[in-house]
């Protein structure tokens, strides 16, 4: 990934397609840069993270099918999920009349909700993304085991880099202003640069100011950083 832009963009989508109305979160994973001058990273080489595999085309569509489905949110989606194990499943017991809420059949998908034509493109752009750059739902084995505790999990990230950078190390999450001093970013980069000699890998938010920094400052110091950001990752912004 490259370095987070200290200047204002405009938000601007470069495919037709809102991933950002299929998704709750999406990540973007930023992996070690030039070397650091001093002590040396304690945590592992870029060669040794592992390559994400490829998404499975056919469990995505399941996913994009639940979540459109009318009364599906994220504690429907995990419970399916926990009762039938993989989104085939559940979503073969949704549109058989077996998946159940309180008692009650859950409505089967509509052609009006599920938008048959948006689901069609939103897998085609999946299909020819390049490697590194995937899905992964509740439930998959890349999927944060952080986010497991939360009462309603987001169903769906889309990603960008190393899946598996989120699993290395110790989180710590540092986020700020946009607007930032010098200051300010002076000691963002030397609280950063101390956790990620001490093997953390830092969370923000891809934005201008303090999260470029910390981002910044991870990639100095040869360290893992996550960008977590509130669109789709087609979007900039």
């Amino acid at each position: 990934m490259s370095k987070p832009s200290s200047k204002n963009k405009p938000a601007e989508s470069i495919t037709p397609l809102p991933l950002r109305s299929a998704v709750f979160h999406s990540v973007q994973l930023a992996l070690p840069g030039r070397p650091c001058p001093g002590r040396p990273y304690p945590g592992w080489p870029l060669s040794q993270l592992r390559e994400p595999e490829p998404t499975n085309l056919s469990e995505l569509r399941a996913v994009l099918e639940l979540m459109r489905t009318p009364g599906v949110g994220a504690r429907t989606f995990q419970e399916l999920l926990n009762h039938y194990g993989t989104p085939l499943s559940a979503l073969d017991a949704v549109q058989s009349g077996l998946a159940r809420r309180d008692g009650w059949p859950l409505p089967r998908p509509t052609t009006k909700k599920s938008r048959p034509e948006l689901l069609e493109r939103t897998l085609a752009y999946l299909e020819q993304l390049p490697t590194r750059e995937g899905a992964i739902w509740y439930g998959h084995p890349d999927y944060p085991k952080s986010l497991l505790d939360w009462p309603e999990p987001p169903p769906l990230l889309f990603y960008r880099g190393f899946p598996e950078a989120w699993k290395r190390h110790p989180g710590i999450a540092i986020v700020g202003a946009r607007q930032a001093s010098d200051a300010g970013r002076t000691f963002a980069t030397h609280i950063t640069r101390e956790l990620v000699l001490s093997g953390c890998t830092t969370i923000s938010g891809g934005a201008m100011g303090i999260d470029a920094a910390v981002h910044e400052a991870t990639i100095d110091a040869r360290g893992l950083t996550i960008a977590v950001i509130a669109t789709g990752i087609d979007v900039v912004y």
